[in-house]
């Protein structure tokens, strides 16, 4: 779980543009969370393709696009319960950057296999299949949705697919937050409330450890809001990161009637790089930076500071 190197925003940006992809080199995060419409579950699906991994080719003077076929199964055994096949395209851009996409299928509750196929349109043997096992069940009493990370999030009321109970949610499927970030933000929903809780209203406490090793923790940020009992609540909650040192850590949300007594709980796993936390402003010369974010990185090496460890069943990278 434990990385050294972690990849600076500039330095990504430089690989994507100077190192065409590799065989095998595709680097994919997913992120999947159960929600509910009033009527039934769906499965919602975050996937993110780091530029430096994928071949973008010129179309004309002015700009470059990369494209991945996507195919998407729900697997019940062996039989496909639901699927979806599509080519994910980024948008005309001057220079590399992420592919972000979202989906969601409607499935029954149930135990199933999650298996998405990626393939570089552009070089057939850069390719990544993710598998994940899926729970599809929200239960009878209370139930906290899992925890999607965000990259960032705006007031939104388009029919954009990143938009949700008005907002614009960009998610971070790789669960990596880099020194540009000083906020992390999750969003959840909690069902069945009011089945559960004999009050009006229950805690929603929310806190950041730092991932010690051998279980070992630190709490490092803590926070907490009441809610109304309902049938749907959403949580879109920001937490302050500017002081988090570089390292591996995790999110833990849970849910608490007015006894203390524990209802439900998530827990995710992300990565934090803040390199230069502890050096004073005035000693970031240009050979600091250099040492920083460049030396002893090779391509491998650079490609995989990419990657960064989440715990739920379908937050992965693979």
């Amino acid at each position: 779980m434990k990385h050294n190197n972690y990849l600076p925003l500039f330095a990504a940006f430089l690989i994507a543009l100077l190192i065409p992809a590799t065989n095998n080199a595709l680097d994919t995060g997913v992120s999947c969370v159960v929600y509910a419409t009033p009527d039934k579950p769906y499965l919602e699906i975050n996937i993110e393709i780091a530029a430096a991994s994928v071949t973008f080719k010129r179309v004309d003077s002015l700009y470059l696009q990369a494209g991945v076929e996507t195919i998407i199964l729900i697997k019940d055994g062996e039989t496909v319960v639901n699927f979806e096949k599509y080519r994910l395209n980024s948008p005309l851009v001057s220079a590399p950057q992420a592919l972000l996409d979202v989906k969601r299928l409607f499935v029954k509750p149930g135990a199933y296999q999650l298996e998405i196929s990626f393939q570089d349109i552009h070089d057939p043997e850069n390719n990544r299949v993710f598998r994940a096992p899926l729970n599809i069940d929200l239960g009878a009493g209370i139930y906290l949705s899992d925890l999607l990370l965000l990259r960032s999030y705006k007031p939104d009321k388009s029919d954009n697919p990143f938009s949700k109970n008005g907002y614009f949610l960009e998610p971070l499927p790789f669960g990596f937050y880099d020194r540009t970030s000083t906020a992390l933000a999750f969003y959840a929903e909690i069902y069945h409330a009011q089945k559960s809780v004999q009050e009006d209203a229950f805690l929603v406490r929310y806190f950041i450890e730092e991932e010690l090793g051998n279980d070992a923790t630190k709490l490092v940020s803590i926070g907490s809001q009441q809610k109304k009992t309902a049938a749907i609540s959403a949580l879109l909650v920001p937490m302050d990161i500017a002081k988090l040192k570089s390292g591996n850590y995790s999110l833990t949300v849970e849910l608490r009637n007015n006894q203390n007594e524990l209802l439900a709980k998530r827990k995710i796993y992300f990565q934090r790089s803040n390199p230069f936390l502890e050096i004073q402003p005035a000693e970031i010369t240009e050979t600091v930076v250099e040492q920083q974010f460049v030396a002893d990185l090779n391509e491998e090496n650079l490609r995989y500071s990419l990657r960064a460890k989440s715990a739920s069943s379908c937050s992965a990278i693979s």
